[in-house]
């Protein structure tokens, strides 16, 4: 497939990005080129693994992850989808027949199906509480029962709701 470039939305005539994924820049002086040819910018991972270009236009920078500029300019939503997804879970592939639009609720979906989010323990992102944490506070909860799950969510951080769901095994029910 012959690699192709269509304009950047908000951007036209200063960048470009390409069916492949990449983006470049066109030196412009009040509206001119003024040095022919095109560059092709540098990307870097943001914290979560996407890869990103920082384009500047009047002053202003600005940071653009790259899969969502291929899909706005070449995959086709009908849906008005709000997400992209990489197809095969690799977060740095930004081909075009690589990515879709999705929902929130099919993206996470495809994540978990691939191995790529974990549902639960400290694998999780957002999880506040390790195994031993865990442990400690059914033991805790054992010895006093009429400690609070409120008092001792405090002690480890955690609020109420996550300290019951810990203790009674809703949440963290992996650990013994």
């Amino acid at each position: 497939m012959k690699e192709e470039w269509r304009d950047i939305e908000g951007l036209e005539g200063f960048y470009q990005v390409s069916s492949a994924g990449r983006v470049r820049s066109f030196n412009k002086a009040k509206g001119k080129d003024v040095k022919g040819k095109p560059r092709i910018l540098y990307t870097k991972a943001n914290n979560s693994g996407y890869l990103l270009v920082w384009t500047c236009l009047y002053g202003r920078k600005k940071a653009l992850t790259i899969h969502r500029l291929v899909a706005k300019a070449f995959v086709s939503n009908p849906e008005g989808k709000e997400f992209v997804n990489h197809k095969n879970g690799v977060k740095t592939d930004n081909r075009v027949d690589n990515l879709e639009w999705c929902t929130r609720r099919e993206n996470m979906a495809h994540a978990h199906a691939k191995g790529l989010a974990p549902r639960y323990g400290v694998k999780n992102s957002q999880a506040k509480l390790t195994p031993h944490a865990v442990k400690r506070m059914r033991l805790m909860r054992e010895i006093s029962p009429s400690m609070s799950y409120k008092n001792i969510g405090a002690l480890f951080g955690v609020g109420e709701g996550a300290a019951r769901d810990a203790i009674l095994k809703i949440k963290w029910s992996h650990i013994q």
